[in-house]
Parts: structure tokens; sequence; C-alpha cells
């Protein structure tokens, strides 16, 4: 961009315009043409700056969202497994219940006897 205006300058000087109205416009219109193109890369650099901090949350949230969806996984397992612990703890109870029954059954006929 500076060699830009270098050389329309240059080329203005070797032109020499009469009217120095003409050549201060030329000169206004470059300097906001330079502005400009500071704007703009200025802007490019917050576009890149959002864009990355996007990117980071955005990988961000993918890894919670996967560490929940295995501890999810994880949980259901567990609960699975609980589950079948307090079926076998009951099953088992059943059975003692059923022998204490019996047991009472033989001391209540031994009693008798």
């Amino acid at each position: 961009m500076v060699a830009s205006v270098n050389k329309a300058f240059k080329t203005l000087d070797w032109l020499q315009p009469e009217d120095t109205k003409f050549y201060d416009a030329i000169r206004v219109v470059l300097c906001r043409r330079t502005q400009l193109s500071s704007v703009e890369s200025e802007l490019q650099t917050h576009q890149n700056e959002e864009f990355d901090a996007v990117s980071s949350i955005q990988s961000r949230l993918k890894e919670a969202v996967a560490r929940s969806k295995a501890d999810y996984w994880k949980a259901i397992e567990r609960v699975s497994g609980l589950k079948s612990l307090v079926f076998e703890i009951r099953e088992v109870l059943k059975k003692l219940e059923h022998e204490s029954a019996w047991e009472e059954a033989l001391l209540v006929d031994w009693k008798r006897e």
C-alpha cells in the first residue's frame, strides 16, 4: 500500500498538476485509502482473534461433552452392577429367610415332642 501511494505521488509530481486542489484531493484520497487499509488489517486481526477464541471454546465444549458421555456410561455400568448385586443379595436373603423359617418350624416340632 505504501509503495502504491509513493508511486502515485511520484506520478503526480512528474505530471505537476497546476491545480493544487486536485493534488490535495488526490492526497486526501490516498491518505483515506491508507487509513482504510489499516482499519481492514485491524479488523482482520480482531476477526482472527475471535475465531481463535470461538475455536478454543468449541474445543473445550467438545472435550466436556466427551467426558460427560464417558461419565454417563460409567454411571450406567455402575448402576447395572449395583442392580445385579442387589438382586443377588435379595436372592440370598430369600434363601436365608426360607432356611430360617424351616429351622423355626423344626424348633417348634422339637418343643412339641
